[in-house]
């Protein structure tokens, strides 16, 4: 019997020494204060993000369709015929547009999740 109290009275011991301690007795509240601002935060901005990609996606199809309104009915431009620029800055519409989108669905992941 002496033994086993013995041993419990060492592994209370243990416990109370390594308890943890907050560094103040709000700590708690401040905690889930700041929980419940950010996901307060993330409702407030995930909704003009949605707002941002849906007119992105409308200009990169605005701005692809007046160059190919360019290129069918436009005239040479320093020295490059209309097909030539077209295709050009349709290429770059292309990359700028696929990086953006990206970038944007990532954003839209990370303050929906």
């Amino acid at each position: 019997m002496e033994h086993e109290k013995f041993e419990d009275d060492v592994i209370i011991a243990i416990v109370k020494r390594n308890a943890l301690k907050l560094p103040s007795d709000h700590f708690d509240d401040k905690v889930m204060s700041k929980i419940h601002y950010a996901t307060k935060l993330k409702k407030q901005v995930a909704n003009p993000l949605r707002l941002a990609l849906a007119f992105f996606i409308a200009g990169t199809i605005l701005g692809m369709g007046a160059t190919i309104f360019f290129m069918l009915y436009g005239g040479a431009v320093l020295g490059f015929g209309a097909r030539d620029l077209g295709l050009i800055v349709l290429f770059a519409i292309c990359v700028s547009s696929i990086m953006g989108f990206d970038n944007l669905r990532r954003l839209i992941a990370n303050y929906t999740t």
